[in-house]
């Protein structure tokens, strides 16, 4: 139950992260996180950067004309 869960809060946090101007910290909290080192954990887990590098790739992408990362 808690990979499922995990998964719906990182899919969230990705989607805050692409759409959103949110800080990192917002996001970690808004997704249901208690703290931001397990989020960036997980989040790194799940998706093999941390939340702030996504965060640059997305907005590398964007400002290169890029979709986001699936």
């Amino acid at each position: 139950f808690i990979d499922y869960l995990n998964g719906k809060r990182i899919s969230e946090a990705k989607r805050l992260i692409e759409q959103s101007k949110a800080n990192i910290t917002d996001i970690c909290y808004d997704v249901g996180f208690k703290n931001k080192p397990h989020f960036n954990r997980i989040f790194k887990r799940y998706c093999g950067i941390t939340p702030m590098e996504y965060k640059q790739e997305v907005r590398s992408k964007a400002a290169n004309g890029g979709g986001s990362r699936p």
